[in-house]
């Protein structure tokens, strides 16, 4: 869980809770918000690690990789797309309807 966004919201934290400062606009944020946005940040995270590893043992559709993982199916189409669009996961074919990813090799990526 080293990734940029969850390192950038910590290190914002104390700026964003004090009352003279805030964010760019101002705005003041809780300590109950902070801690919101940052267990959605580690729920992404690790959803997306969890996809990247079950993807580098064997290709998968959207599907399966939700029921594998035991995440919403359109959760697991938002974080696979956003690994798609990143060079992590490329497209391998389609059974039937349903498209097959893979882990795309570092030497492959964009």
């Amino acid at each position: 869980l080293s990734g940029p966004k969850l390192r950038w919201v910590v290190g914002k934290k104390p700026v964003f809770i004090d009352p003279g400062k805030g964010n760019k606009y101002g705005e003041v944020f809780t300590e109950h918000e902070i801690n919101r946005t940052l267990s959605g940040i580690i729920i992404d995270e690790m959803a997306t690690h969890s996809i990247l590893a079950a993807l580098q043992k064997k290709p998968a559709a959207v599907k399966d990789l939700a029921k594998e993982l035991e995440i919403p199916a359109p959760d697991a189409l938002k974080y696979v797309l956003a690994l798609k669009r990143r060079g992590f996961v490329e497209l391998d074919g389609v059974e039937g309807t349903s498209p097959i990813y893979k882990y795309k090799a570092e030497e492959g990526r964009c």
